[in-house]
């Protein structure tokens, strides 16, 4: 997640991929509000994916 996260992928495609990657896994899945929720807790990641906007 957090590669997708530095080549600027958004939270909703993650999820996605993470949901098609590992369908049978329910713990490599998360939400994109994870995600948004990680991104905003980790301030080097926010400045990384805000560059984007």
């Amino acid at each position: 997640m957090e590669r997708q996260i530095i080549q600027a992928w958004s939270p909703e495609p993650i999820a996605g991929r993470l949901r098609m990657e590992h369908p049978e896994e329910a713990r490599q899945r998360v939400s994109h509000e994870t995600i948004y929720q990680f991104i905003y807790a980790h301030p080097s990641y926010n400045r990384i994916w805000c560059l984007r906007c």
